[in-house]
């Protein structure tokens, strides 16, 4: 079940870290194709409103690699272990 859920955390437009090692996934989702991976706490930017996935929250986010490029996919906002993966400090 995909399930939009309403903005609390965070809100669009807003810029947030990505923890180091956090998976960049399209669509939403544990099954989801990996598009990027973060090598350093990265600043992403939230696209719009978060979704229920696989028993966690993902947030569409925005980020500029290294080399200027831009991916744009779904972060979880904590992994299934309880670790927070995106933080606005």
């Amino acid at each position: 079940v995909d399930v939009t859920l309403p903005t609390t955390a965070f809100v669009t437009g807003q810029q947030i870290f990505a923890a180091a090692g956090v998976r960049l996934r399209r669509p939403a989702g544990l099954g989801a194709n990996i598009v990027h991976q973060t090598h350093q706490r990265t600043l992403v930017t939230v696209l719009g409103a978060a979704r229920a996935k696989d028993g966690l929250t993902w947030w569409p986010v925005r980020v500029v690699l290294g080399d200027s490029q831009i991916e744009e996919g779904w972060i979880a906002q904590t992994a299934p272990s309880g670790e927070v993966l995106l933080s606005a400090v």
